[in-house]
């Protein structure tokens, strides 16, 4: 594929007139997956070098699709995505992999942005909390005896008093045996913003308790 030849001077006005083109691209149901195109934007730039060392280094959130931002197809995402990524636009280096089949089809998968382990407090709940790109909330190796009242419920909140928090999905309670090691997925309302919780609980609403709770990193 042909580029553009870059002076040193044009790297700086490409940097700051959000310089871009396509690279190698591939389509399935109307998604544009572009190696490189860490952010998601459909068009390969600085930003998406900015977004892999974002991800990387200073706590922003994964790529909508790992394949795309391994941008040198090495099976991970790393400081050398984002170098190969600069490269590519600004100093002539090797063409980007194409995506093949089997990653574009990971990319049609939710991606976890966050998780958390539950800490446990009681009726033995534990297990992993997972906040996904397709906004539900999964909790995975799910324990919880079922029992403690009802109006128990997965519980987002952003800490301090748990009972600001919000619920989501139905009253958990059940009877014997509860949940063993079980697999719950639920919608995230639209209501519910991303930056207004960064913990997980399964809280009983009838007693405020506080059965167990997952702070996602």
């Amino acid at each position: 594929m042909r580029r553009p030849m870059l002076s040193s001077g044009a790297v700086v006005v490409g940097a700051f007139v959000g310089l871009s083109w396509p690279a190698d691209v591939s389509a399935q149901e109307g998604r544009t997956y572009l190696r490189g195109d860490a952010n998601g934007s459909g068009t390969l730039d600085l930003s998406d070098a900015v977004y892999v060392l974002g991800f990387l280094f200073t706590g922003g959130l994964p790529p909508p699709c790992r394949a795309e931002a391994d941008a040198n197809a090495s099976g991970g995402v790393d400081l050398s995505d984002a170098v190969a990524i600069l490269a590519f636009l600004f100093v002539h280096g090797a063409p980007l992999p194409p995506i093949s089949e089997e990653e574009r089809m990971t990319c049609n998968a939710p991606q976890v942005l966050r998780s958390g382990t539950f800490t446990t407090e009681m009726h033995g709940v534990r297990g992993i909390a997972e906040h996904l790109s397709n906004r539900t909330i999964r909790l995975r190796e799910f324990y919880y005896d079922g029992d403690g009242g009802t109006g128990v419920y997965i519980w987002l909140h952003r800490g301090g008093d748990l009972r600001l928090g919000r619920p989501i999905g139905r009253d958990l309670q059940v009877g014997y045996p509860g949940y063993v090691n079980a697999e719950i997925i639920v919608p995230i309302p639209e209501s519910i913003t991303d930056d207004t919780f960064h913990s997980v609980a399964i809280w009983c609403t009838t007693f405020d308790l506080n059965f167990g709770s997952a702070r996602l990193r």
